[in-house]
């Protein structure tokens, strides 16, 4: 039978997936079989993602981390997104079924990324100049097929020179954004004799009318 520290301990690892600007809106429900996601409306960032695109990709990047944490434990799960039409907040539901079952088939791809996600940090250095191998992106291109994604490689020079002249205009446009700055500063800065990121706030596990809600969610340090 799968227990709930396993899947709490899954969470943990959900936890480490990158969010915009380290903001992590994600509130999560941990019941005996079954982990919701949901969005935290207190952590969207009004000025940076008026349209929450950001926050949503945020949340998907932590419900990926959190199947990847689940296949390595070879703990069977089914994921519906946007399960309550109602309820706009509620991302997912990932429920999982007992490893010993004859259908338990857990994804062996998945499993194989997990040690990935200690690994994983952000590389601020200059992109190097060397070209992707095509290998590689056809690899990339499938897994987010997999995923029911579509990963659109640019290698044209020409659509590659509209694309940095999109980036640049696009990087100056938030730059000017009134509040942009303080945003950013706020989420994404150590601030002066601060004990903890400001970005890094704790907060609690998930809605108050759930009964089984984890009651202080951890949240991964940078």
């Amino acid at each position: 039978m799968v227990t709930k520290s396993q899947l709490v301990e899954a969470v943990e690892h959900a936890l480490r997936a990158p969010s915009v600007h380290n903001s992590q809106p994600w509130r999560w429900r941990i019941g005996p079989d079954a982990i919701e996601l949901h969005a935290d409306w207190d952590r969207h960032l009004s000025v940076t993602d008026p349209d929450h695109r950001d926050l949503v990709l945020s949340c998907g990047a932590a419900l990926h981390h959190l199947r990847v944490a689940l296949a390595a434990r070879r703990i069977p799960a089914d994921i519906a997104r946007l399960p309550d039409p109602d309820d706009r907040g509620h991302l997912a539901t990932v429920a999982v079924r007992d490893q010993d079952t004859a259908a338990a088939v857990t994804d062996t791809i998945d499993a194989d990324l997990f040690p990935a996600i200690a690994r994983r940090r952000t590389d601020r250095r200059r992109m190097s100049h060397r070209p992707v191998p095509r290998d590689c992106l056809r690899s990339l291109a499938e897994h987010a097929a997999d995923a029911g994604a579509l990963l659109v490689p640019v290698t044209d020079p020409g659509e590659r020179s509209r694309l940095l002249a999109l980036l640049v205009e696009a990087a100056h446009a938030q730059a000017v954004e009134p509040g942009y700055a303080a945003e950013l500063r706020m989420w994404s800065d150590r601030l002066p004799g601060a004990r903890t990121d400001r970005g890094r706030r704790q907060r609690g596990g998930g809605p108050d009318r759930c009964a089984w809600a984890v009651a202080a969610a951890p949240v991964r340090p940078r």
